[in-house]
């Protein structure tokens, strides 16, 4: 099992503070305010970041296609927030083991 590198750890966590706080902040839906994100994973080349994530409140399938709808205007938030060379593309993905807690 190999480590995952410090950088690596440190642009998942970004990301999952960022957009957290650039879903409460700046998002004009307000099934957004419910949204918890979980969990951030990058792919090896960071250029791929899936978003688990659940919600107090509302549908899970009518939230997932609202939140991928909006991927455009978080990833260019996203971009404003955290400086790196390349801003991964976005997968929200609900979190089934948190649903099972």
């Amino acid at each position: 099992m190999q480590k995952k590198s410090f950088k690596k750890n440190r642009l998942e966590e970004a990301i999952k503070e960022s957009l957290a706080q650039i879903l409460i902040t700046q998002s004009n839906d307000e099934a957004f305010v419910a949204v918890t994100i979980t969990r951030v994973t990058l792919s090896k080349d960071l250029r791929k970041a899936t978003v688990l994530y659940t919600a107090f409140a509302g549908e899970q399938g009518k939230l997932e296609l609202k939140l991928n709808r909006a991927k455009g205007f978080l990833r260019t938030c996203l971009a404003k927030a955290i400086k790196t060379k390349y801003i991964p593309d976005l997968e929200f993905i609900w979190d089934e083991y948190e649903k099972n807690i």
